[in-house]
C-alpha cells in the first residue's frame, strides 16, 4: 500500500493530475471591494433586519431585536466564559 505523505485524512476534489491554477490577488482583491462597494456589509445586515422584522412571528413574546440582544449576551458571555478575547460589535 502505498502511504501518502502529509495526508490528514480529508478528502477533496484535488487529484495528483490536477494543474494548479494561478489567482491574481490584486486582481481578486480589487474584485472583492468593488463588490462591496455595490452593496456594503452594513446594507446587507439592515436589509436583513428589515425583511425579518416584516416577516417574523414572536417568540415567547420576543421581538426580533429582542431575540437578537438576548443572543448576542449569551455569545459574549460563552466567549468570557472561554477565556476568548473577542467581542462581539452591532452594526448600524
Amino acid at each position: 500500500m502505498k502511504i501518502i505523505p502529509f495526508d490528514n485524512g480529508a478528502r477533496g476534489n484535488i487529484r495528483d493530475g490536477d494543474k494548479l491554477i494561478p489567482i491574481d490577488y490584486d486582481g481578486l482583491m480589487e474584485k472583492a471591494e468593488a463588490a462591496n462597494a455595490v452593496m456594503p456589509q452594513s446594507a446587507v445586515v439592515a436589509d436583513f433586519k428589515a425583511k425579518t422584522n416584516e416577516l417574523f412571528y414572536e417568540i415567547s413574546e420576543m421581538n426580533p431585536a429582542e431575540i437578537e440582544e438576548t443572543v448576542k449576551c449569551h455569545v459574549q458571555a460563552q466567549l468570557d466564559e472561554s477565556g476568548i478575547d473577542a467581542v462581539i460589535v452591532d452594526t448600524p
